[in-house]
């Protein structure tokens, strides 16, 4: 005898809450001067520059560079800016 998996309550209610916690996610993100300072710096790197807001200057721009590594690495592999720092929050637990 073979059983088919049912789709209780307890599966509603975790696709729900799932769908919710996306919704609100995607709808209360939002970036600050700071990160787009970041971008911009990630950005300069990845076509060659050095790591700065200007090309030229010599002052870096970012303030975390654990996070500045990492964004890097992200923006290099996938080319998507904005999403890799917002999954990366998700995967986290943090918004």
């Amino acid at each position: 005898m073979v059983m088919k998996p049912s789709f209780n309550r307890t599966h509603s209610l975790l696709v729900l809450y799932f769908a919710a916690f996306t919704f609100a996610f995607i709808n209360t993100a939002w970036v600050t001067e700071d990160a787009f300072i970041t971008f911009r710096s990630v950005d300069n790197f990845l076509k060659g520059w050095e790591p700065v807001w200007n090309v030229g200057e010599r002052v870096h721009a970012y303030t975390h560079p654990l996070w500045y590594a990492l964004l890097i690495v992200g923006v290099g592999i996938f080319r998507k800016p904005l999403q890799n720092p917002l999954q990366a929050c998700a995967m986290a637990g943090r918004r």
